[in-house]
């Protein structure tokens, strides 16, 4: 059978972005995003999904809850993970910059994927 395509629902300031695949982005994206944005995003219906990680610029201790696994450094360890229908990603940011000269050039991007022909979640 043809996989089918799941859609995302998203509670908050995060954005989904269908014109370059099934992704969702920061608040804001491609430029900044603010202090305290949060949001939670869900993928509804279809097929589990595998993370992409497409961009990833956040200051220490931004970052997403999956189930109840923290990811403030998710690039390495976010990027390939699998996630089924209805999972939560919960992303916050803190309530100050480091750099406010840098929050012109932060944010992210994760694109859920097809899962590799013949992988099974």
């Amino acid at each position: 059978p043809e996989p089918s395509t799941p859609e995302w629902e998203i509670t908050g300031d995060c954005m989904v972005e269908y014109y370059v695949g099934e992704c969702v982005a920061s608040p804001n994206y491609p430029r900044g995003y603010w202090p305290n944005d949060n949001c939670t995003m869900r993928l509804i219906g279809g097929d589990a999904r595998r993370l992409v990680v497409e961009n990833w610029i956040v200051e220490d201790g931004d970052g997403f809850q999956i189930q109840d696994e923290n990811y403030t450094r998710p690039l390495a360890f976010l990027n390939g993970t699998i996630i089924d229908n209805n999972t939560a990603l919960i992303w916050r940011s803190g309530p100050t910059y480091a750099d406010t000269a840098s929050s012109y050039s932060r944010g992210w991007r994760i694109c859920a994927t097809e899962l590799p022909e013949g992988q099974v979640w």
